[in-house]
């Protein structure tokens, strides 16, 4: 009589590799989800505000949430578009791939925060995710901190914006 999905009894891994159909089918699409992509949609078109912290108890969603987020301004055309068919399901006639002006696609950065250095690991993920070769090791923290401001100057032209996620802070 009753069908329970699953798939979502245990935590999402934003770094993992994903089968973006799968994931997007399973993904329930609920009032706060959409609570929360109707607030940072708004708050990215009527103000300046570009840093915005989820947070909640453990298993609330906040990983699953961000990956599906990022799925919304990907640059990969056809996971966007499968996000966005979910989006349009959804009641509220969402605004927020209007919002976020998304054109070409947003770069995606995926950073689960570990016991490394901060600066260093962030700047690896940052580097990786946009293209660049390798991370030099044992920089100072401002010398990473250069890397990350010149990895995303680059792309300014090439997308619609780059997307940082930390997760596990």
């Amino acid at each position: 009589m009753i069908s329970i999905k699953q798939n979502y009894k245990t935590s999402t891994r934003i770094d993992g590799n994903v089968d973006t159909l799968q994931f997007v089918d399973n993904f329930v699409l609920h009032g706060t989800a959409l609570s929360a992509l109707d607030t940072i949609g708004k708050e990215v078109k009527n103000t300046s505000q570009r840093c915005f912290t989820l947070t909640g108890t453990y298993g609330t969603g906040k990983s699953t949430f961000a990956l599906y987020m990022s799925l919304l301004l990907s640059d990969n055309k056809k996971d966007r578009q499968l996000a966005l068919n979910k989006l349009k399901t959804s009641e509220s006639g969402h605004t927020f791939i209007n919002d976020f002006n998304v054109n070409k696609g947003w770069k995606i950065v995926k950073h689960v925060c570990g016991l490394d250095a901060p600066a260093e690991g962030l700047a690896t993920s940052v580097l990786s995710s946009l293209g660049e070769d390798s991370v030099p090791e044992g920089r100072t923290d401002h010398e990473y901190i250069e890397l990350i401001k010149s990895a995303l100057a680059s792309q300014q032209q090439a997308s619609d914006g780059v997307l940082i996620l930390l997760d596990e802070m």
